[in-house]
């Protein structure tokens, strides 16, 4: 596809002119390389503010684009160009994604809205083209139709059986290198995975793929291996709402853990049955990027409780995996967290609090003995 391996974050080259070609290639082709970077010299520059036309940055450099799509507040990076027919990277005509890999050091991570910035990595690698980071940082999701792929045909499919509407282009798009599509929509505000070769809402979808949180695509007027450039379409001048069949499935209703029921009697057991409530619920209602992690804290944690013989092993793990499952953990994580938390929670056992001796309830003063009050001298 188009950006089949766009939506990784590989490692970057080089953070200088360490990544350019050799010298001697570089003065070679000194002459592609002007025409190609600066393809506007001989005219005025288009503006490139935010308010640019997306359609006159096809004429512009990826140096203007880029400057155009940061006033836009899309963070940009370089990506390596075309020099003399092959890949501006040190691979050259080896290269097994040519025009499609980030120059910069940590690649999309330090895609950025600062023109200073970006001059200066255009100054560093004058022929490069540029990427727009997907997500909730640019804004944008991106669905990236590839006819090589199959791309055409899948959407002709799922138009044919209703799944899709015949009018996919009602929005912004760009005409990429290999004459496929970018379809530009707007960020849902919820996590939008990156995929290959299939839709969240639809299933498989071969030569459709999504970019969202954590990815980014190629931007006009970068070239291709092809020898094309990409281009923006004549459509609508900003980007759609993201389409149900482009959407995350919503996630499933949560479900709460099951109630814990005491065991054993005394204050003893009703601590650690506080403690393993408490923990269970702290796994149930861990946010996503925290849940193995809450998961992990609260097996150790009770781990060491069953450690200092407070209540079985079986009981806790059964009690976490419970609320683990209803945070939406599958069951080898949960399984594998668990059982390495206890396990190091139960070598470190805890010191229990001293729990006191239970006295006797009293003996309510009603039914008391009366004692006679003893009888008090006083001396005269």
């Amino acid at each position: 596809m188009n950006e089949r391996h766009a939506h990784a974050n590989p490692a970057a080259t080089a953070d200088g002119d360490s990544a350019s070609p050799p010298r001697t290639e570089m003065i070679a082709n000194r002459t592609a390389i002007t025409a190609d970077a600066r393809p506007v010299a001989r005219r005025p520059a288009p503006p490139t503010r935010r308010d640019t036309p997306l359609v006159d940055l096809n004429r512009a450099s990826p140096y203007q684009a880029a400057l155009a799509y940061a006033a836009r507040g899309w963070p940009v990076f370089p990506v390596a160009g075309i020099v003399g027919g092959h890949c501006g990277c040190r691979a050259g005509p080896m290269c097994d994604h040519p025009a499609k890999h980030p120059l910069n050091r940590y690649g999309l991570n330090a895609a950025t809205t600062d023109p200073a910035q970006v001059a200066r990595w255009w100054h560093t690698w004058p022929w490069a083209g540029v990427a727009i980071r997907t997500g909730a940082p640019s804004g944008l999701v991106v669905v990236d139709i590839d006819p090589a792929h199959g791309g055409l045909r899948t959407l002709d499919d799922l138009a044919r059986t209703g799944q899709l509407p015949t009018r996919t282009l009602d929005t912004l798009a760009v005409r990429t290198g290999g004459a496929g599509h970018h379809l530009f929509y707007q960020h849902p505000k919820t996590t939008v995975p990156n995929t290959t070769g299939q839709l969240p809402s639809i299933g498989a979808t071969p030569g459709v793929d999504l970019r969202g949180d954590g990815g980014y695509i190629i931007a006009p007027p970068s070239p291709h291996h092809s020898g094309q450039r990409y281009q923006w379409e004549p459509t609508l001048p900003a980007p759609a709402e993201l389409p149900p069949w482009a959407q995350p499935a919503p996630p499933a209703p949560r479900q709460p853990p099951p109630r814990i029921p005491v065991v054993g009697e005394g204050r003893l057991a009703r601590y650690a049955h506080a403690a393993l409530e408490r923990e269970a619920a702290a796994v149930a209602s861990a946010p996503e990027g925290q849940r193995n992690h809450t998961l992990n804290r609260a097996a150790y944690n009770l781990g060491t409780l069953v450690g200092a013989g407070a209540f079985d092993e079986a009981v806790v793990a059964t009690s976490l995996a419970h609320a683990a499952e209803s945070a939406g953990l599958g069951p080898r994580e949960i399984m594998t967290t668990i059982r390495s938390g206890l396990s190091t929670g139960i070598a470190h056992p805890r010191q229990l609090p001293a729990v006191p001796v239970e006295t006797p309830a009293a003996v309510p003063r009603a039914d008391r003995p009366r004692v006679p009050a003893p009888q008090i001298h006083l001396a005269p």
